[in-house]
């Protein structure tokens, strides 16, 4: 038994192997700062000569399935070799609305994910990071350093998983304009063993159809955002007109890029002056696209 527990990552010296190696070992891999293993070769419980979500996704299994035990030292374990199992497609789709990008996730596999494990660089420092997990069972673990996401999931209680076929497994939130310059990831399946992953690059979403939405906050004092959507690139005008259908202010005129924009109105018109309160309607033309829509501004 203290063989065993010699090969895990151990924070407590009780001779017996449990959920908390596991917890040990995946802190160790995705919080930075956190202590390493005991001994650094103990970390490799699936023995397959790397340190990676596979090796708590294989302690679990052992702990809670009666799966093999942790092996003694870094062995090329055949029975985890990597090419045992078929690789695993990791999809990314990023849309991004003008002040923030939103990045989905997913996977598309022939077997249940037990274990995931992404580093993501990214073109520019992380700001503002939030992670939804989109899986419900599975423990997720998420930290920024610089321009690097790193991002961890699995269950240690040993019943969640992301099924097999494709899967939305997790949104990222990011401030500004963010692009991914280079994704590693490691899968691993109920048996602990990393598979090979083939990352589909990016793709970013552009909306389907013109669309105008509603300002917000409404009633609003002193600001008010407007998000509009172009399908594909196209001259954009955004005025505002008070309740007599004189125009007020034009928020925007000119040509842009497909994608999801914002404008911002600040109570003013054209000339710098504060309007009164009361109601406003803002109109967009694009193309052969035009939407009215009204708005409230309250002092």
């Amino acid at each position: 038994v203290y063989l065993l527990k010699s090969r895990t990552s151990r924070t407590i010296t009780d001779c017996s192997v449990d959920v908390s190696d596991a917890m040990f070992v995946y802190n160790w891999i995705f919080i930075a700062g956190a202590p390493a293993p005991y001994c650094m070769y103990a970390s490799d419980a699936n023995g397959d000569c790397d340190y990676n979500v596979a090796d708590p996704v294989y302690l679990i299994n052992y702990i809670f399935r009666d799966g093999p035990g942790p092996l003694h030292y870094c062995s090329a374990n055949p029975a985890v070799a990597k090419p045992f199992l078929p690789a695993v497609e990791l999809i990314v789709r990023s849309t991004f609305d003008g002040e923030n990008t939103h990045i989905e996730f997913i996977t598309s596999a022939p077997f249940d994910i037990h274990g995931i494990q992404l580093e993501i660089a990214c073109d520019n420092p992380v700001q503002g990071l939030e992670v939804v997990n989109l899986t419900g069972d599975m423990n997720l673990i998420a930290d920024s350093r610089s321009s690097n996401i790193y991002l961890g999931m699995i269950d240690f209680s040993g019943n969640g998983y992301i099924p097999s076929g494709n899967n939305t497994f997790a949104e990222i939130y990011l401030e500004g304009e963010i692009d991914i310059a280079g994704l590693d990831a490691v899968v691993a399946d109920i048996n602990g063993r990393a598979c090979p992953v083939e990352w589909v690059p990016v793709v970013k979403q552009l909306p389907e159809r013109f669309t105008l939405e509603q300002n917000r906050p409404n009633p609003f004092n002193p600001t008010t955002e407007i998000s509009y959507s172009l399908p594909e690139a196209s001259g954009v005008r955004l005025d505002v007109f008070n309740i007599m259908g004189q125009k007020v202010a034009t928020l925007v005129d000119k040509y842009q890029e497909a994608g999801i924009h914002n404008a911002v109105w600040n109570g003013r018109d054209d000339n710098g002056r504060q309007v009164a309160s009361g109601i406003y309607f803002y109109r967009m033309n694009a193309d052969d696209y035009t939407e009215t829509k009204k708005m409230i501004l309250m002092k």
